[in-house]
């Protein structure tokens, strides 16, 4: 029952990483890229249809692990990384909900500064804890893991705007995402070396079992067809193999790490409830994971559609 769960819990943070990550890597672009008032509108618009039902993706994450791991909550680590998360998450609402508000020039430069900077924390973040999880302390290679994440996700959010914008913004996108696959392959093999260089766990999971080679596939599958998608200006297909990147580096990470949650501490034998305790976890998850999915999938049926296509204006917010 603990490796079910285990396996649940690292699917809803792969699931929230997939589909919130063009959104975090939306600030950016927004940042970066957007040079006018109507590209900024255009990024805000494209990542605030849908980041309302994907951040249900963290709560569902959140919630399984407390139910099956409660003693994961109880550790220094997790306690801070779980503030931390919360106050930039709010710095990113602040910055868009206020910005609908406001009409001076100088107001909506910082908040743009506000939102585009808290997500670039949130990535950089999100990014170390990973690398936190692997070692059981904050180090030059929980950074790695940082900047790694960085890249991968605005690679994800580029190749998302190419694919919801038109003219010169989905240019610069393309762009965009074709100069930081680079960043990708680079740290992508940085962080590969480091961890087999330095966690002999992982290299013993990969030997005892033959399908986290798979997982390695899927990722450099990932990263291959960008490349290809980005060459041709396939935007969808470019997309979705980022998507395949991202659910392949945590997958890769989990399988690597199994069966401890923080390296040289907690496992899942140690930081699990009761065999009943997580057989009735499944209760509210399911119907939970349901509506998620639904709520996810009815989002993307309204607004799948291309900026150009309909005065979209942004709404929800974190």
């Amino acid at each position: 029952m603990g490796a079910l769960w285990f396996g649940i819990v690292t699917s809803m943070i792969a699931m929230y990483a997939i589909l919130d990550g063009f959104d975090l890597g939306a600030g950016v672009i927004h940042l970066f890229l957007a040079r006018t008032e109507s590209d900024r509108r255009s990024v805000l618009a494209a990542a605030g249809q849908f980041w309302d039902g994907n951040e249900v993706w963290l709560l569902l994450a959140g919630g399984a692990l407390y139910c099956a791991f409660p003693a994961v909550f109880a550790s220094r680590g997790f306690y801070l990384a779980a503030i931390a998360l919360v106050w930039l998450l709010m710095l990113r609402g602040i910055g868009t909900e206020l910005r609908q508000r406001v009409a001076r020039a100088s107001s909506l430069r910082l908040l743009d500064m506000a939102f585009g900077i808290s997500s670039i924390l949130l990535t950089l973040s999100l990014g170390a804890a990973v690398g936190y999880v692997g070692t059981g302390t904050l180090s030059w290679f929980s950074l790695l893991c940082g900047a790694c994440a960085l890249a991968v996700l605005t690679l994800q959010s580029a190749a998302w705007m190419a694919m919801k914008s038109t003219g010169e913004l989905q240019q610069r996108c393309r762009r965009l995402a074709s100069r930081v696959w680079w960043a990708v392959l680079l740290c992508y093999a940085g962080v590969t070396a480091v961890s087999l260089a330095t966690q002999p766990r992982v290299l013993e999971n990969l030997l005892t079992h033959s399908w986290i080679s798979a997982l390695v596939v899927i990722t450099l599958a990932g990263l291959i067809g960008a490349h290809l998608c980005l060459a041709v200006g396939f935007d969808l297909g470019a997309f979705g193999s980022a998507c395949c990147v991202v659910a392949g580096l945590l997958a890769s990470a989990a399988a690597g790490q199994y069966p401890y949650l923080i390296s040289n501490g907690l496992s899942i034998y140690d930081a699990g409830s009761v065999h009943h305790g997580m057989s009735v976890s499944a209760v509210w998850w399911i119907p939970a994971f349901v509506l998620a999915v639904g709520y996810n999938a009815r989002m993307h049926r309204l607004f799948g559609h291309k900026l150009a296509d309909t005065n979209v204006v942004m709404t929800g917010g974190n």
